[in-house]
């Protein structure tokens, strides 16, 4: 609404600007008629009273009359006032320079000094300025130079009253023209201001309305308002601005585009660059996500939207604004997450259901098989080895089971982190493991502080360890004589780094990527679910470690547990 207002107070203004031209064209014309006038005047009465002298310099001045009067007309507003001013004062000045004093020339200087600053009031001050001291100057040397253009000849007494009475009057006519012109001027600028007053107070009124209507919009929408300006390189910014950013205690924050730059996230710094420059140069509106940083509490996520403002052609100004949308962003990323693992969950189970019906299946069928062959023999004596055969499947499928329930519990329960002491953990591993160690001649060696404690969940760590151990033993070299399996730990960087390394059969080079896999077996001895190394894996990202391989076919395996969170009570490197 304000707009419409402003463009007609525009329209108003360009309105006057062009009426007060129009009428200094015609105070321009009624000059230059007077000119004419006066010259043809004279010419007339020093013809009548045959004197010659003057003849080529009125007719002089008519012509250029005529010629003020041609550029009036084409609009060449300031050529035609400069015109009418040079050949005004050096017409007036030759003439009265030749002529008796009592002719009354010298009026005219007066008349010519009013001209040239009402003239060129509006157009160019100087030029004004200029002309009137020309006017006071040649005025001066006319009355007090010894300048003859002309030979004086002896007039009557009555044509120099006559002479007199017409300079006399061309001054006072021209003078008082010129002075009406400037009191009607005045009049009507006054008026005009008293209007666009009037206008000007109901526009601010309105814009006033308009401004808080604007700030209560923007508070309520939350967004930091910006306004950037190419030409001067620099920023006006809102307060809002200033308390999504931290910039609280500054009172006038204006800075230019490498400064706001320097608060983007240095990830997002060249897209961001980019995309406003070309947003700049192309004049298009804008909308990114962007991480700026907040003096207090980091980097945070808004969106900047925005769009350019121009100029004559040229972008000019950038005005936008910024919201913050880290709650939004933490958002989707948890969506993003949760997704990840829902995709992930639905793969596995859809895996897991598979497998799992299968490795149950196999040791029931063979368990109901071996029912099936006991019964039908006669033989008591193969009772015993039907009854081990049974045992071997039930506990194929107890273990298949205990993995099942490793995964489920690392999966549903929470987090229990509290501070272990790693070397009485693996002590506790390796004697739930070491009646089966021992039936494979394999040496468990444990090299790890006794005080070393971590902060971790003690119960995945136990099912780490456990998977890892029974993993060594089961794919244990056979034709080596000396078996062993080694597990120490050292403290760097504010990580506990367990190692469990042993000279089994090792792993071919093709399925080191997939060992972690559900399900995966890489070995034909393999006699397991395919479950273990899993659940290793899927524990140890549970309680925020990483877990690598290394292993060489036939030479053994060596797996490496980065746990953060460590608390080093003692020199846990010199272990004891």
């Amino acid at each position: 609404m304000y707009r419409m207002d402003l463009d007609k107070l525009l329209f108003v203004k360009e309105k006057e600007s062009s009426y007060t031209k129009r009428q200094y064209a015609r105070l321009r014309a009624s000059l230059a008629l007077i000119m004419l006038f006066a010259c043809t005047l004279y010419i007339f009465i020093d013809f009548q009273n045959s004197i010659y002298d003057y003849m080529a310099w009125y007719s002089g001045g008519v012509f250029f009359a005529f010629m003020v009067l041609y550029l009036n007309r084409k609009q060449h507003y300031k050529s035609a006032s400069a015109l009418l001013l040079l050949v005004t004062n050096i017409l007036v000045f030759a003439i009265a320079s030749s002529n008796l004093v009592e002719r009354g020339g010298y009026f005219i200087f007066i008349t010519l000094a009013l001209m040239g600053l009402v003239l060129f009031y509006t157009e160019d001050k100087r030029l004004g300025w200029f002309f009137s001291s020309l006017s006071l100057g040649l005025a001066i040397l006319a009355y007090y130079g010894n300048f003859k253009f002309f030979h004086t000849q002896t007039t009557s007494v009555t044509l120099i009253h006559i002479n007199f009475t017409i300079n006399l009057l061309i001054g006072l006519v021209t003078s008082v023209l010129i002075l009406n012109f400037v009191i009607y001027i005045s009049e009507k600028t006054e008026q005009n201001l008293r209007a666009n007053k009037q206008s000007m107070e109901g526009l601010l009124y309105k814009l006033g309305k308009s401004e808080k209507r604007f700030a209560l919009a923007a508070e309520s929408s939350k967004a930091g308002i910006y306004e950037y300006n190419i030409f001067k390189d620099t920023t006006y910014v809102s307060e809002r601005w200033k308390f999504l950013l931290g910039f609280v205690k500054e009172r006038k924050l204006e800075f230019n585009l490498d400064f706001f730059l320097g608060l983007v996230h240095p990830d997002d710094r060249p897209r961001v660059s980019d995309l406003l420059h070309e947003s700049v140069e192309l004049g298009k509106a804008f909308q990114y996500e962007v991480r700026l940083k907040n003096s207090k509490t980091g980097y945070r996520w808004f969106m900047d939207s925005g769009s350019v403002g121009f100029n004559e052609g040229k972008p000019e100004v950038v005005i936008g604004s910024i919201i913050d949308i880290t709650e939004r962003k933490n958002v989707e990323q948890e969506l993003r997450i949760k997704n990840e693992e829902l995709l992930k969950a639905n793969k596995e189970l859809d895996q897991f259901v598979y497998s799992a019906s299968h490795d149950m299946r196999a040791p029931l069928s063979s368990l109901l098989g071996l029912i099936e062959v006991a019964n039908l023999s006669n033989d008591p004596d193969e009772y015993p080895k039907y009854f081990d055969l049974m045992t071997r499947q039930i506990n194929a499928m107890e273990g298949f089971i205990r993995e099942v329930t490793d995964y489920s519990r690392n999966v549903r329960v929470d987090l229990e982190f509290r501070e272990i002491y790693l070397r009485h953990l693996v002590d506790t591993c390796v004697d739930s493991v070491r009646i089966l160690a021992q039936n494979e001649n394999i040496d468990v060696q444990v090299d790890i502080h006794p005080e070393l404690m971590i902060l971790s969940d003690p119960t995945r760590l136990r099912v780490v360890i456990n998977n890892l151990l029974v993993n060594a033993i089961k794919y244990h070299a056979s034709w080596k004589d000396d078996r062993y399996v080694k597990i120490s730990a050292t403290v760097e960087n504010d990580q506990c780094h367990i190692y469990v390394k042993d000279n089994g059969m090792g792993i071919e080079p093709i399925y080191q990527e997939k060992i972690f896999d559900m399900f995966f077996r890489a070995s034909t001895r393999s006699e397991g679910s395919g479950l273990g190394l899993y659940i290793v894996k899927e524990t140890v990202d549970r309680i925020q470690g990483t877990i690598e391989c290394i292993s060489t076919l036939n030479e053994g395996s060596d797996f490496k547990i980065h746990i953060p969170m460590v608390t080093q009570v003692v020199d846990v490197n010199n272990s004891g």
